[in-house]
């Protein structure tokens, strides 16, 4: 996927964790972007939470059962903020987190803009308990190793996110017709 932060004021993107997005039955995934341009503090880089990713999962709805996408900021009082990185580098620069991480990005303020692109991988054994989000080409392709034949269970406890699968496809679909 690429992802463009705008010059000017690209949207701010606010705290949250990418694995709630897209629940596996393990959280053997790892999300790479890579700077198309160099990326400095003023472009509204992504911030990350060192160690976040060591738990808990936060809930991404408000307290009327709504998906909001982001975790409300009442629920981060503990979650160590204050000790967030900006992960900032020159074009070419690849930063890598884990898909339990707490993670966000200030608005873009800079004259210049912040293109990345993100790659997702996960384990072979870590199945979607949900419809994939995003769907390639690529979704579900073995870089390394070989097609799982069972699913690895991590034990968790995460809220679900919506029903993603109006307008997607499952994984299960996707796997039927590879």
């Amino acid at each position: 996927m690429i992802n463009f932060k705008w010059a000017g004021g690209g949207q701010e993107v606010k705290w949250h964790q990418d694995f709630p997005f897209y629940p596996l039955t393990n959280t053997n995934v790892a999300q790479f972007l890579v700077c198309l341009n160099d990326i400095g503090p003023d472009q509204g880089p992504l911030q990350v939470v060192p160690k976040s990713h060591e738990g808990p999962f936060y809930s991404h709805y408000d307290d009327d059962d709504n998906w909001l996408g982001y975790i409300p900021d009442e629920r981060l009082a503990e979650a160590g903020l204050d000790t967030a990185v900006d992960l900032t580098g020159p074009a070419g620069t690849v930063t890598v987190h884990h898909c339990a991480a707490l993670h966000a990005s200030r608005a873009n303020l800079s004259k210049l803009g912040r293109p990345v692109v993100i790659v997702t991988y996960c384990a072979c054994d870590a199945i979607g308990y949900t419809a994939v989000t995003y769907p390639t080409s690529n979704c579900l392709k073995v870089v390394r190793g070989e097609e799982a034949k069972y699913a690895r269970l991590e034990p968790m406890e995460m809220r679900m996110p919506p029903d993603w699968s109006d307008g997607y496809t499952s994984i299960f679909e996707h796997q039927e017709k590879a």
